[in-house]
């Protein structure tokens, strides 16, 4: 994948007089170069992820009882589901784009890509390993980038699975009380009242507070790649989108180049998207607090409450520069698009 970069790099030095070969070249570099930053990305930050993963299986993360156990399990299916749409989508829109390569440029003994080989490609024998070279070299960074994305939107799934939790621990306050008022009886005074109160609402701000380091954890560790995403796919999308209305309609250049736009086109709102979710179910925590009843508490819990949910008022976006990524910012790339 890197030696496929670098080649298509180096063809910008020769390409530089003809527009049509920079395009062409510069097509492909930019998401190559962004997927090529995704694995530094993970390599880098491993140990960093190795610890995310390892908290979710501690407290304050790990469920506790039947129906947490039940949101977990649902969230895991999500996940693998989303996962094999995923990288089923990604490597179909890689062989289509292989496929109408093949009827375009075999005969032809042209590449795939414009790119920069220390070879002739003239005869045979070494036109097919430079045309394997870029072929394995694009599934690999398509590999690359269905194992990143997944990821990184299975973490965004996580953190909305943590304040489904937390939405529940809030709500089961409550009945805890109760239940312990019904076994305890006469024996349960305002001092044990306040005591269990302050214990669970106590872990709940834990884990409130534990939730939002973890989101700004996926923040600082993905923020920069997810930048670059971001960036890159508007562009190629908006480049793409012009080339594709130059082409005649329903050949195969055009349909692979059609697929390869709705492909950078849910990949973005995929981000989008699962973000926007993110932040919804974080301003959502206030909404439970509000349904509990609360009245039933004591002034010092009610004030704990309140404390939680003035913090709610800045709810978890993940940032990158100076866009949050949300449906909204979705909403740009898409009118940027159509107005071409």
């Amino acid at each position: 994948m890197y030696s496929f970069t670098l080649s298509q790099f180096a063809m910008l030095y020769e390409a530089a007089n003809d527009l049509n070969d920079l395009a062409d070249a510069v097509f492909m570099l930019v998401m190559l170069s962004v997927i090529s930053s995704k694995m530094v990305n993970l390599i880098v930050k491993r140990k960093v992820i190795a610890g995310m993963m390892k908290s979710l299986q501690h407290d304050p993360f790990y469920p506790q009882d039947a129906e947490e156990f039940r949101i977990d399990s649902k969230a895991a299916d999500n996940i693998n589901f989303f996962t094999l749409w995923y990288g089923i989508m990604t490597e179909s829109t890689c062989t289509m784009l292989t496929l109408a390569s093949f009827k375009r440029d075999i005969p032809r003994m042209e590449l795939p890509y414009k790119a920069w080989m220390p070879f002739s490609i003239t005869s045979p024998m070494t036109f097919w390993i430079a045309y394997l070279h870029q072929t394995l070299g694009l599934y690999i960074a398509a590999n690359v980038d269905i194992g990143f994305d997944s990821f990184v939107i299975n973490m965004m799934m996580m953190t909305c699975v943590q304040l489904k939790i937390l939405k529940h621990r809030i709500g089961k306050i409550n009945h805890t009380m109760n239940s312990a008022q019904s076994s305890y009886k006469n024996l349960f005074s305002i001092v044990h009242q306040m005591h269990l109160e302050t214990k669970l609402i106590a872990n709940c701000t834990k884990h409130h507070i534990a939730i939002s380091e973890f989101a700004d954890l996926q923040n600082d560790t993905f923020g920069v790649s997810v930048f670059l995403q971001y960036c890159a796919g508007s562009l190629i999308l908006c480049a793409s989108t012009f080339s594709v209305s130059q082409l005649e309609p329903f050949s195969a250049d055009f349909m692979s180049l059609v697929i390869y736009v709705m492909c950078i086109l849910i990949q973005i709102f995929i981000y989008c998207q699962y973000a926007n979710e993110m932040t919804v179910a974080s301003e959502s925590i206030r909404d439970a607090i509000y349904a509990m009843d609360w009245t039933s508490l004591t002034v010092n819990a009610q004030k704990s409450l309140i404390i939680i949910m003035a913090r709610t008022l800045q709810p978890i976006q993940f940032t990158i520069g100076h866009i949050s990524l949300c449906l909204d910012s979705f909403s740009s790339v898409r009118t940027i698009i159509f107005s071409l």
